[in-house]
């Protein structure tokens, strides 16, 4: 049990500056390194939307997911080269809950891809200033080539992050809305929170969008500079004096369970160590009471046995007091962490005074301002970042970099992306400064297909980075074509 902490509204103000401060190095050092490796204009954007089944449904505490809905981003410049991102919709549209459908901006996402054209990609990094916090305001950034550096890195201190109360905006819609988008809870279930949890998904695709465009723009450059993107983050941030960590050729992954019933999810959990992993995530959250937790979490232990790290993902689906119960019937299993157990950064930090197991912000970690917040309040012993949620690239690194600071590891999870999404994150991983945790990445083959010629596929628990520039893919133009919805948005 740690001691939670009273923040002065002065001191987490400078813990957002700080924040505002990194970003914008962050992207300015990212801007540079693509300037100098793509000088070429951007002639085509192509933006394709899939929609890919999982191959057995994903039960979570925030409703059961089918399917994974996507928009692909394909750029091309005037020397040929190709770039290749992933507009990953937040998963509550998935699950049909009440707010807008998957497909309810994509004309004005076509509208953003159109406006990179003409541009080099380090000025088109510029349209993407503010989207991860502006919501359906699309592409309001610097709006022309070369001029928009200074801008940038001026919404990006101050655009995006508002001091705390902007950083939790999303936290602050309510529990329908705690996940940007991620699940909608129990009053957007009933339909009694359509504005709270509309604003919400609004920001969350903006960010989503945001993190699409960009991976596909820091591909291009990367590819053109014939570096893999790893290599791309590593030289771009080295270069800044920003924390960053000599790449790693693979990263270790954790392996997903999730059966309701304890002798299902025991027998997964042993193939997933049989498979090679050391670590294995457990979904919880639906139980009835600390009994049926404590029944399942006691039979994956049984099933891995002592070595392997457990962790247990609640999704926010505990009040404190019940987060309390549940964590201390489990306390005898050698629990590594529990993420996101509660909603709101005040819960979790009073949470972690109270207990012994240690506490992962997940769903809280909507961009680095709340990153900030969180490390501030001391309310996490980890952070799980989605990439796709932040706001993509240079919005996790900053988030690594502040925590990295504070001695706070980072595990990067997906958000069930399909292969193209997956890369960006495993070569973002690969350059995370601090220990070699194992990342949540390993989530492609629970779709139908992750969409790429080679399939991204753990071994012995690790995620290899692929050889090839770029990202080091190249997608399955047949898979891609089977998984488009019958009418195009």
């Amino acid at each position: 049990m740690r001691d939670a902490r009273e923040v002065d509204p002065r001191q987490l103000g400078a813990r957002m500056r700080d924040a505002r401060e990194v970003l914008a190095a962050t992207i300015a050092a990212l801007r540079a390194q693509a300037a100098a490796a793509a000088p070429d204009a951007i002639v085509a954007a192509e933006v394709v939307a899939v929609e890919i089944p999982f191959r057995t449904p994903i039960a979570t505490a925030s409703g059961t997911w089918t399917r994974r809905s996507s928009l692909l981003v394909l750029l091309r410049d005037a020397g040929g080269a190709a770039g290749l991102g992933e507009i990953t919709l937040p998963p509550a549209t998935d699950l049909g809950a009440h707010g807008p459908g998957p497909w309810d901006h994509s004309a004005e996402i076509r509208t953003l891809a159109s406006r990179m054209v003409g541009r080099t990609p380090s000025g088109a990094l510029d349209l993407l200033v503010g989207l991860r916090e502006r919501g359906p305001a699309w592409g309001g950034g610097g709006d022309h080539a070369g001029g928009g550096e200074r801008a940038g890195a001026a919404a990006a201190s101050s655009g995006e992050h508002h001091g705390a109360a902007a950083a939790t905006d999303v936290e602050r819609a309510g529990a329908a809305a705690a996940s940007s988008g991620e699940h909608h809870g129990a009053a957007a279930a009933t339909g009694g929170e359509h504005h709270g949890a509309a604003a919400a998904t609004d920001v969350g695709l903006a960010r989503a969008t945001a993190a699409g465009f960009e991976a596909a723009l820091l591909d291009l450059a990367a590819r053109r500079a014939d570096v893999g993107l790893a290599a791309f983050l590593h030289a771009a941030l080295a270069a800044a004096s920003l924390p960053v960590a000599e790449p790693r050729p693979d990263v270790a992954v954790s392996a997903l369970v999730a059966a309701a019933d304890a002798d299902v999810v025991a027998l997964e959990a042993r193939a997933a160590i049989a498979a090679g992993h050391a670590c294995v995530k457990l979904k919880v959250g639906d139980e009835p009471d600390d009994a049926g937790l404590a029944t399942r979490v006691g039979a994956v232990r049984a099933a891995i046995g002592p070595g392997p790290e457990l962790r247990l993902d609640a999704n926010a689906a505990w009040t404190l007091a019940q987060a309390t119960g549940r964590l201390a019937a489990v306390a005898p299993y050698d629990v590594a962490y529990v993420e996101q157990p509660v909603v709101s950064i005040a819960d979790l930090a009073a949470l972690r005074s109270r207990v012994a197991i240690r506490i992962a912000a997940d769903e809280s970690v909507t961009g680095a301002g709340a990153a900030a917040e969180v490390l501030a309040r001391r309310a996490a012993d980890a952070l799980v970042v989605k990439v796709s949620r932040v706001g993509g690239i240079a919005e996790t690194l900053t988030i690594a970099a502040l925590a990295h600071e504070r001695g706070v590891p980072v595990v990067l999870s997906s958000f069930f992306e399909t292969g193209v999404g997956l890369a960006a994150a495993l070569n973002v991983a690969a350059v995370l400064p601090g220990p070699d945790v194992a990342h949540g990445l390993a989530t492609g083959g629970l779709l139908e297909t992750d969409l790429l010629a080679s399939p991204l596929v753990a071994g012995q628990g690790r995620l290899a980075l692929r050889d090839g520039p770029g990202l080091g893919i190249d997608l399955d133009p047949a898979a891609v074509a089977a998984h488009r919805p019958l009418t195009q948005p």
